[in-house]
């Protein structure tokens, strides 16, 4: 009996001592980012951007930590150029979404590039190079974009993940108008690639009638 406690006390041990040393997810996020550097995004050739920039990192309590390249001058003509052809998914989708039609724009031109406050973000390049196992990623470069956040007229945010050939493979589009009134609007528009062709998968929509209401999806992509 005594050998039966001691044994299943040391392994009860054994346990605790193992479960102090496995890193959270947070740690493992962390030591991931840490090691991310520029040689590891150059391997990307086919992704659009200049990918010589500095690779900086986000690391601060309570949020989770990420690699990532602000926006030259280059780069900002090439995401640039990626929103306006996602803003033309979205005028296309006049035709065979009503409700959106002359309502919901994606402004390319409002997109910030360079950090105007402490208190809101930016658009930038996201770095991911790696899975956790030490794979390629298989979107190892994201456009995080967004306009003001503190213009309430006319919001829009969202975020382009790319393949490794360059290629937009989804995406996540929203925009919001007359933010706090009552005549406020908003979209959500989520992207992906079906074969080999990027289309427009569901679009939600939330208005100031109904701020209580989860958000109404007003289109789903169905293959004919």
């Amino acid at each position: 009996m005594i050998l039966d406690f001691l044994f299943k006390r040391k392994k009860k041990e054994q346990a605790q001592t193992t479960k102090e040393k496995t890193p959270s997810k947070i740690e493992i996020e962390t030591m991931m980012v840490n090691r991310i550097t520029t040689d590891d995004m150059l391997q990307f050739a086919m992704i659009p951007y200049d990918l010589t920039c500095p690779v900086k990192k986000h690391i601060a309590a309570g949020s989770h930590p990420f690699a990532y390249m602000d926006i030259n001058h280059a780069n900002e003509i090439v995401a640039k150029e990626e929103l306006m052809k996602i803003s033309e998914y979205i005028l296309q989708a006049y035709e065979y979404i009503p409700e959106i039609a002359f309502k919901a724009v994606l402004h390319a031109g409002r997109v910030v590039f360079k950090k105007y406050s402490e208190n809101y973000g930016y658009t930038r390049l996201i770095c991911t190079p790696y899975t956790q196992t030490g794979k390629i990623s298989k979107n190892p470069v994201s456009l995080n974009f967004m306009t003001r956040a503190d213009n309430y007229e006319y919001q829009a945010n969202g975020v382009l993940k790319y393949g490794v050939d360059g290629n937009v493979m989804s995406a996540d589009v929203h925009i919001a108008k007359n933010i706090h009134q009552p005549n406020y609007e908003s979209w959500a528009f989520k992207f992906k690639t079906i074969g080999r062709t990027l289309v427009i998968y569901e679009v939600k929509v939330a208005d100031g009638r109904n701020l209580h209401e989860k958000p109404r999806t007003i289109y789903r992509f169905t293959s004919s």
